[in-house]
């Protein structure tokens, strides 16, 4: 059994080979040993999303920042909204941060499917992605456009794909 030292590095190269592969334009933080940072709009001409893939713990991350600086006066329909979603979600969580008015979306695996399974990145980034649409989604109904929390919960339970 390699150590799990030498096993993170490989999943880190795996992991660099993935967003070699899509082309998408990333940056290696300095962070932490392990970490690579990307920006994607989830609709076209929107602010982009702060993405996050790091190893740490003998885990993969996958994170994403889908509110920044939300108002104040909207933390409790945040939380509801919040809430509902993590009913939903089979993989990650939506963690909200009052202290800094974010909400983010979390999803891990431990290190070593990476190295069992070839499209198991892939798999995960693939599911992180398209929850992370799906989120931004809701919050955007939520805070830009003043949709009620349990309407936009209505709505995914019918239409959502979230995995």
């Amino acid at each position: 059994m390699l150590p799990i030292e030498k096993r993170e590095a490989l999943v880190w190269e795996e992991l660099k080979a993935l967003f070699d592969r899509m082309g998408e334009p990333y940056f290696v933080g300095d962070i932490m040993q392990y970490f690579i940072g990307i920006k994607m709009e989830m609709m076209e001409n929107t602010h982009p999303v702060s993405m996050n893939y790091y190893i740490h713990s003998k885990k993969v991350w996958f994170r994403s920042e889908v509110v920044s600086n939300f108002p104040e006066r909207m933390v409790t329909d945040i939380f509801i909204l919040a809430s509902h979603l993590n009913n939903q979600l089979e993989n990650g969580i939506v963690k909200v941060d009052v202290k800094e008015k974010k909400v983010i979306y979390l999803l891990s695996r431990t290190a070593l499917l990476g190295l069992l399974y070839s499209r198991e990145l892939n798999d995960q980034f693939s599911t992180h992605f398209f929850n992370t649409r799906d989120i931004w989604c809701a919050f955007h109904r939520l805070l830009d456009e003043g949709e009620e929390p349990a309407v936009i919960i209505g709505d995914f339970l019918r239409y959502s794909s979230l995995s």
